[in-house]
Parts: C-alpha cells; sequence; structure tokens
C-alpha cells in the first residue's frame, strides 16, 4: 500500500509502523495516542523513516481536528513530523499528502491543495492522498471533483471504514440527508463501532428532522470514548436540536470543565451553543476559534450546523478572512455562491 519501496526500513520498525497504521485508521483519540506510541518506537529504531514521520504528522493532524489538541502545541508537532518527512521522503507521496495536511490544519488553502495534488501526481494509487484531498474540496464547495477523488480512493481502497464513511460527509454538506443516512449505514453495517460513520448518520438524522434517533446514535458512538471533545458537542447539539435542554446544558458544561484543565477547541464550544439556539455566543466562540487559528473552521463553508448564521455580516465576513466560499443553501437566506 505505500508509495515507494525506498520509504521502507527495518523488519521491527516496519512492524511497528504498520501497527500504528492500524490503530490511526480506528480514528478514536485513543487508538491515536496509541499509534504515536508505536511510532515513536518506531523512529527511535530507525530514524531515517520518512513512513513513519509521515504518520506521525497525520496522527498529530487527526488529534487537531478531534479539538483534543491545540493549534500551538498540535501543529508544532504536526509540522515537525511532516517536514521530517519531507526531507527523509520527498519523493514519496505520503510526505507530501501528510505536508498538505499539515498545510489544511494551518488554513492555508492554496498550498494545502497544490500539495494534495502533487501527491497524486506522484504516485496515483495512494489512496489517502486522493481521499484527503476529496474531502478538502467537498469543503470548498466543489462537489463533483470532490466525488471523483472519494470514488477513487474507495476503488484503491475499498476496506477502509474511513474512506467509505466520506461521501456520506459530502452528502450531508450537500444537505443530501437520506443519501448521507444510507451510506453511513453500510459502512456501519461492515464496521458497527466507526465512530465518523455514525456521526455523520447522526447529523443527517438531524438534517431530516429524526433528532431523537440523531442524539440517541451520538450517545452510542460516544461510549468508551470519554475524551472525544467532538463526538460530546456533536451530542450536545443533537440533544439541544431535539429539545433536551438539560442534557444538552450537561454536556456543554462538561466541555467547560474540560476545557479548565485541557485543550478543548472553541469550534466545538460553538457547535454546542447552536443545538440550543445561542447564536450570538456561538459566534462569539468561532470568534475565539479563529483568533488561535482553529483548524476545524475549514468547515465552516459547507457544515449545515452553521445554517443559522448564514447571511449575517458578521459570519460571512468571516468566510471572507478565511478565504472560504459563500454558499447559498435552502432556508439559509445566504447570497449567491462567492469562491474566494
Amino acid at each position: 500500500m505505500e508509495s515507494a519501496k525506498n520509504g521502507l526500513t527495518g523488519g521491527e520498525a516496519f512492524h511497528l509502523y504498520l501497527q500504528a497504521r492500524r490503530e490511526w485508521n480506528l480514528r478514536t483519540p485513543s487508538s491515536i495516542r496509541k499509534a504515536l506510541r508505536y511510532l515513536d518506537r518506531a523512529i527511535s529504531l530507525s530514524g531515517s523513516f520518512p513512513l513513519a514521520c509521515a504518520a506521525l504528522a497525520d496522527c498529530y493532524s487527526i488529534l487537531l481536528d478531534y479539538g483534543v489538541l491545540s493549534p500551538k502545541e498540535g501543529l508544532t508537532q504536526a509540522r515537525l513530523a511532516a517536514g521530517r518527512a519531507l526531507h527523509r521522503g520527498p519523493n514519496l507521496a505520503e510526505s507530501l499528502t501528510s505536508a498538505a495536511l499539515v498545510r489544511q490544519m494551518d488554513l492555508d488553502w492554496p498550498t494545502a491543495e497544490v500539495e494534495f495534488k502533487e501527491a497524486i501526481q506522484m504516485h496515483p494509487g495512494y489512496a489517502l492522498a486522493r481521499q484527503r484531498y476529496g474531502l478538502f474540496l467537498g469543503w470548498m464547495g466543489r462537489w463533483e471533483e470532490s466525488r471523483r477523488e472519494l470514488d477513487a480512493a474507495q476503488a484503491l481502497d475499498p476496506h477502509s471504514p474511513a474512506i467509505a464513511a466520506s461521501p456520506a460527509w459530502i452528502d450531508y454538506y450537500q444537505r443530501r440527508s437520506r443519501d448521507a443516512i444510507q451510506t453511513a449505514q453500510r459502512v456501519l453495517d461492515r464496521h458497527p463501532g466507526f465512530s465518523s460513520a455514525r456521526a455523520v448518520q447522526s447529523l443527517a438524522l438531524v438534517q431530516s428532522g429524526r433528532t431523537a434517533e440523531a442524539a440517541d446514535g451520538l450517545d452510542h458512538a460516544r461510549s468508551g470514548e470519554e475524551e472525544n471533545v467532538s463526538l460530546l458537542s456533536l451530542a450536545a447539539y443533537a440533544r439541544g436540536r431535539n429539545g433536551d435542554v438539560e442534557v444538552a446544558e450537561a454536556h456543554l458544561e462538561t466541555l467547560r470543565d474540560w476545557a479548565e484543565t485541557r485543550y478543548v477547541s472553541p469550534y466545538y464550544v460553538a457547535v454546542s451553543l447552536l443545538g440550543l439556539g445561542r447564536e450570538s455566543e456561538a459566534f462569539e466562540a468561532l470568534e475565539g476559534a479563529e483568533e488561535e487559528r482553529s483548524p476545524q473552521l475549514v468547515y465552516l463553508a459547507a457544515e449545515p450546523i452553521f445554517d443559522p448564521l448564514r447571511g449575517k455580516p458578521a459570519f460571512q465576513a468571516l468566510l471572507e478572512r478565511l478565504r472560504l466560499p459563500e454558499r447559498e443553501w435552502e432556508g439559509a437566506g445566504v447570497a449567491k455562491e462567492v469562491v474566494a
């Protein structure tokens, strides 16, 4: 599955790398932290192991995305690992893909796109590059291009639950809730514990008005993932939308309690507040996310959760500052699409 033989190293280190990638594919905070431990050992055995360095950058990028590492801490580590991967494996698609993902996390969309394209040109058969680029295109509202890349990723790696779940996210962003629910269910039939599929299915259920089912699904997804900031915020959102105000408020309070002792992205606080209809507070949280350059801001243009804010000048100005597309969604009352 790797793009080049010169990315390989000694047997024990490579075995550790494969163990790390298996854990990384589970996409939970605990599995990612386990992957980090495997990778640290692999790199200590062979400091010139670019695949492990690239995987290390991918792990930090996921923890950043989940809102459990601050941009200051997580991006520093991710940049360092991606830089080492590029230095030691400049001709590896893995290295370029990891670098592109770090650029995306750093809110540098143009450079991220260039590096995603270079990775795919270098090795068209690297499924992860196509999946990550496909999602990136979706967040930018480029739906047809996004689906082409995601279809290619699935053809290359039909067994990955993360790749299989990706089209459900694009369905959800396009407000095609029925398709998103069905696509996510097919993933869950094969991978019942895959929380990303459960999350997108639950959000699509909210989108279709089935808020009680959505809240129950997110509670199920959260079981055993106590430190998952993103899932807790989505559970708060779904409970709020279902009218379970006390439960939603309790989830929000938990997030704020966590923030006293460890990092919690203000983006996810905004998500929780929107479930409760507290729009002005949610926007203040988004301003905090902008101030610290939260990587989750890449979702703003596409994410239906933020539809109550669309059309409001302050939100449109935020999208403009971030160089994200403004889109017109039915019922959102916003202007015609303007791509920066």
